[in-house]
This record gives structure tokens, sequence and C-alpha cells, in this order.
């Protein structure tokens, strides 16, 4: 890690990047990220991370690939990365399921949504005739 060093950075620094920065955990592994290669490893990896964050494989399929039809390809003539997916799923197996967020986009401050039909703003209150402006 004298490549940190002589970056100016300390390796506690390069390996808390490498959580979040793919590149650089590829490149801390050994593999150059711009290697035709590396794109299927990222892929793999990717895949594999969103069910063990609590998406389902098809989920999983549809944010990274835009359809189930190529993971079941990528399992199918990948044994590995099969044998990987099953792990993944086992993992999750018997775990309580992660609370979800909830389904109606947050309002302006964070305050509720006033009533009304949901999704569907109020309609703006009324004022009485020679009441100033609100």
């Amino acid at each position: 890690m004298t490549a940190a060093r002589a970056a100016g950075r300390e390796v506690r620094e390069v390996f808390t990047a490498a959580r979040t920065d793919t590149a650089l955990a590829l490149l801390l592994a050994g593999t150059d990220p711009d290697e035709v290669g590396a794109t299927g490893i990222t892929d793999r990896a990717e895949y594999l991370k969103l069910p063990a964050l609590g998406c389902t494989p098809s989920l999983a399929a549809q944010i990274l690939f835009g359809g189930a039809g190529k993971a079941r390809h990528r399992r199918r003539d990948d044994p590995a990365f099969a044998r990987a997916c099953d792990a993944v799923e086992e993992l999750g197996a018997g775990q309580p399921a992660p609370a979800r967020a909830p389904v109606s986009p947050p309002t302006a401050g964070g305050l509720p949504r006033p009533p009304g039909k949901p999704g569907c703003p109020s309609p703006p209150p009324q004022r009485r005739s020679g009441s100033p402006p609100l």
C-alpha cells in the first residue's frame, strides 16, 4: 500500500473508499477495472449484493440487468455464480424481513401529507369573501 502513501493517503482511507468504489476494489484485488472481463465481475458482484440487501432475485435482475433473463443465463452458464446466488438466497432465508420504506413519496419538509386522496394534493383552502388573501 505504498501507492496509497505516495498519493498522500492513509491505507485505511483507501480501504474505506473501496467499500463504495467498485473500480478501486477491483484494483486492490489485482484486476484492471478497464479490462473487458471486469464488467462481468462487477455485474456479478452487484447482482449478489442486491439479494443480500433484501431484494428478491427478480427485483435484483430488473435493477441491474433490465430483466430476469440475463441473470438466469448467467446462472445457467456459470456454475460458480449459480452456487453463489444459492448461498446468498440461503443467507437471507430465515432472517426477519427488513423494514420496508414507505411507498408514498416524501412531502416537502418531511411533513405528513394533508388529508385527501393518497398521492393527490388537497384542494386549496377556501376563503370567505371580503377576507384578506391567504
